[in-house]
């Protein structure tokens, strides 16, 4: 598309909704393959704690979801 691919370091704060990460995106952000790319680590077996469960889940929802909204447009 012409665009320079730009990976996005922003780390999900815990207190930010997913819907207002979504609408923070710009359309270039959108159609960006590489916004998320690095950031999803695998998801561990075990976990020490719920929260830890909780958040292992987080990087890989906000980059299924980028996908998703890029492959739809």
């Amino acid at each position: 598309m012409g665009m320079k691919s730009k990976v996005k370091q922003e780390q999900v704060p815990e207190t930010r909704s997913l819907v207002d990460l979504v609408f923070s995106w710009s359309i270039r952000d959108v159609l960006n393959e590489n916004l998320y790319r690095n950031q999803v680590q695998r998801i561990p077996d075990t976990f020490v704690t719920l929260t830890s469960y909780k958040k292992s889940f987080i990087p890989s929802l906000v980059e299924e979801t980028h996908a998703d909204l890029l492959s739809n447009l």
